[in-house]
């Protein structure tokens, strides 16, 4: 089955928008910077520089290479501030489900709330598929986990390294207006 190509651009709260990453150059290479930006993890460790770099390298790639073959029909997203890439989204859907793959953001856009309009606009389509919300949360991201729970996030399925978290939509989520009861 051929996968279906996705054009246009979605404008969210705060100046945000997202829309389909580009099979071109310039898209490939930002999602692999942001992917390489993100991994001080790697570059706080113990060894040389070079070495700690190639194995940022050899993770950028597992990434993209183990989310191609896992979610091989997740829609992909490039996010934009003001026509800025900031951050990208890897989303699945079908089923009973929307799943947020991955979501991250260039470092100078983490922390001001980008995430946030991000997943309620999740929740949002969610909703109106009917359907729940899953995301995975790593250990190392108590705040994140926290705020979902707040969001009506639960825990789903639990291991030593992440949380898989998922919302339900109320029926007023949903768009239900009436609830019928057998007589």
């Amino acid at each position: 089955m051929a996968k279906r190509q996705m054009s246009g651009r979605r404008d969210l709260p705060g100046g945000l928008s997202i829309r389909p990453h580009r099979d071109s150059v310039a898209d490939k290479a930002f999602v692999s910077k942001l992917i390489k930006d993100n991994r001080d993890d790697i570059r706080a460790a113990d060894g040389a520089k070079d070495y700690l770099e190639s194995i940022v390298d050899m993770q950028e790639t597992a990434m993209q290479t183990g989310y191609g073959a896992a979610f091989g029909n997740a829609a992909h997203f490039i996010i934009e501030k003001i026509g800025v890439n900031v951050g990208r989204l890897l989303v699945e859907s079908g089923g009973t489900e929307v799943r947020i793959v991955d979501l991250q953001f260039i470092p100078s856009a983490q922390d001001l709330g980008y995430g946030p309009i991000v997943i309620g606009t999740m929740q949002q389509a969610a909703a109106q598929q009917r359907v729940q919300l899953a995301i995975t949360v790593l250990s190392n991201r108590p705040k994140l986990k926290h705020w979902l729970t707040l969001k009506g996030f639960v825990v789903d399925e639990t291991n030593p390294a992440a949380d898989r978290m998922v919302w339900n939509p109320s029926a007023e989520a949903m768009g239900a207006s009436r609830i019928f009861t057998p007589s």
